[in-house]
């Protein structure tokens, strides 16, 4: 587990939401690592709601849970499209040469406007 500082407070990440950016990176994750029965969920209120259940393992096709609100809950987050994969987590505490990444930004405009190592030209 993974421990992460967000607004002056520790939190660990003992729970992973999976955002999907394509259906490649689907495919690539069910080879890897889940299970092909695993739910993706595609709506907001359905990834809402597994959040507010404490689901572990959360798969989703919505970036707008690219977001620190999330990770507080204990969520590390982590976006994949096609083989490309990065971890919030992972960018909060190890991104030296790249762009500063503040628990306050908005990841998934950040995210768009391409200021994570993750090609996201559709």
């Amino acid at each position: 587990m993974e421990t992460v500082t967000l607004y002056g407070e520790e939190i660990i990440l003992d729970k992973e939401l999976y955002i999907f950016l394509d259906m490649a990176a689907i495919t690539e994750a069910e080879i890897d690592k889940f299970e092909p029965r695993d739910q993706i969920w595609v709506t907001v209120l359905d990834t809402e709601a597994a959040i507010d259940k404490g689901i572990n393992k959360i798969l989703t096709t919505c970036t707008h849970f690219l977001s620190a609100k999330y990770m507080e809950k204990g969520y590390n987050i982590i976006v994949l499209k096609g083989q490309q994969r990065i971890s919030m987590a992972d960018l909060l505490l190890n991104n030296p040469e790249g762009r500063e990444i503040r628990p306050a930004h908005n990841w998934e405009k950040m995210l768009y406007a391409g200021c994570f190592d993750i090609d996201i030209s559709f």
